[in-house]
């Protein structure tokens, strides 16, 4: 990939410096690092790459896909053990280090609109808390927590960036978006169930998570369907007992 953005480093030291500059700093604290250069590629067919780099090119081009960057975030092995060993968490390692490669492309990506998907780590569900944490700039919008898939948009205007953690690009085939009015679903939730401090956001914010779903629906319609939430549970349930049994096989 680095060869189809026009680079393609000598050695491993000025692999680090292109991909995670901060990283090189790092690299001096080990000796095993500071002998000779392992020098670049490592392949028996050097003459190769420049040939598989337009490959890619133009497969790219065929797909209106366009290489804008290569991020990387590398820890040398002492320094990553280290962090797992303070933190006793190779997860909570992991997933700090996959953020600061997200906080990275969202500043290169500056007004554009962005799209990152991330494999989950850890087998973890819920990325609210890490994220307000790593990106506090931006308003966090929950826009799906499931056991195959988490997505977030993070907004700051005029900037909107989606974040979607999911195991091995697995998609559900089908996803049921309970539809209501905004006042109307607060004022249920008033009524009864648990209360956290998502529920007491102004009507706005609601509004735009409302919104945020709706969005994601237009995205991938085939696989999103809207169920009207506002009418009698009885009516509802017959609803999604439908969706789900046009997707089930039929056996003949």
């Amino acid at each position: 990939m680095l060869a189809v953005g026009g680079h393609q480093p000598k050695d491993l030291r000025g692999l680090v410096g292109l991909i995670c500059p901060e990283a090189a700093g790092k690299m001096q604290e080990y000796p095993w690092y500071c002998g000779p250069e392992l020098q670049l590629p490592l392949c028996s067919d050097v003459g190769d790459i420049p040939t598989r780099a337009n490959a890619v090119r133009v497969d790219c081009a065929d797909h209106g896909i366009e290489l804008r960057g290569v991020f990387s975030e590398v820890l040398p092995a002492g320094h990553f053990n280290r962090l797992v060993r303070n933190t006793r968490n190779k997860a909570v390692v992991l997933l700090g280090l996959v953020l600061r490669v997200v906080d990275r492309i969202l500043r290169a990506a500056r007004h554009e609109r962005v799209r990152i998907c991330v494999d989950r780590l850890g087998g973890r569900q819920h990325y609210r808390e890490s994220l307000s944490v790593a990106l506090p700039e931006y308003e966090l919008q929950i826009l799906e927590e499931s056991p195959t898939r988490s997505t977030y948009r993070l907004v700051r205007e005029p900037r909107v960036r989606d974040i979607e953690f999911a195991t091995g690009g697995l998609k559900p085939d089908l996803t049921i978006l309970l539809d209501i009015d905004v006042e109307e679903g607060l004022q249920r939730r008033a009524r009864g169930g648990e209360w956290n401090r998502l529920d007491a956001y102004d009507l706005a914010f609601h509004q735009r998570v409302r919104q945020g779903y709706h969005q994601l629906v237009q995205e991938e319609p085939e696989r999103w369907k809207i169920v009207n939430a506002g009418k009698p549970p009885e009516l509802v349930q017959a609803a999604i007992r439908e969706l789900v049994l046009e997707r089930l096989p039929v056996k003949g």
